[in-house]
């Protein structure tokens, strides 16, 4: 298997169970795209659900949507990364059967390495309705990987149109926590990638001097 692709998945492994503190927390996990109108400078999310821990019984996944929407309000690069801050906004959860969860936030943050074209998208949400209401708590985390962006990160970024992959979850706090940082979670999985890369050159620098 490819030692870039390992390396992805790793990455994307520990990003996604920072989000989650134990095994028992009620969790939906979805998959969708993201597109960013610059015009408008809106950010959406829509896609579907794809699996659901701890919520009995589970959602229909065939029939489920998600969506949700923000706007832009301001973005920043600092140190190699690009974050771009979001106001206020809603996610809607549904499936056959009707609303699942529905939610509001005031805050997100999506923020990436400069240069690439994979980052992360953290928020943290209010739950106002649907059937789940009773599953997720008051305040409530979503967390998605953004993949394959047709951008680069970058300070002009959120000048220009944009789309890409969301796959993430969302999660039930079962205890009081800070917000998490978007740079923090950056930091982490950007540093698994710059450790992997460095193991790899080692790696081919040693099989090099070898064959000297």
């Amino acid at each position: 298997m490819d030692f870039s692709r390992i390396s992805r998945m790793i990455i994307a492994t520990v990003l996604l169970g920072l989000t989650s503190v134990v095994q028992a927390v009620p969790t939906l996990t979805f998959g969708g795209t993201i597109d960013y109108t610059a015009s408008s400078s809106t950010l959406t999310l829509s896609g579907a659900l794809l699996g659901s821990q701890s919520i009995f019984p589970a959602p229909d996944f065939s029939t489920s949507s998600i969506t949700l929407s923000t706007s832009l309000t301001s973005s920043f690069s600092s140190s190699g990364v690009t974050v771009g801050t979001f106001g206020a906004g809603t996610i809607d959860i549904s499936d056959g059967s009707g609303s699942l969860l529905t939610g509001d936030f005031s805050l997100a943050q999506m923020g990436g390495l400069d240069g690439g074209n994979q980052g992360a998208l953290s928020l943290v949400f209010a739950p106002t309705g649907g059937s789940l209401t009773s599953y997720f708590s008051n305040p409530s985390d979503l967390f998605a990987l953004t993949l394959n962006l047709s951008t680069l990160f970058g300070a002009d970024m959120f000048l220009s149109d944009f789309s890409g992959i969301g796959n993430g979850n969302i999660t039930s706090r079962t205890t009081t926590v800070s917000e998490p940082g978007m740079v923090s979670l950056l930091v982490v999985g950007f540093g698994l990638l710059g450790l992997s890369g460095w193991h790899r050159r080692r790696t081919f620098g040693v099989a090099g001097n070898g064959n000297k």
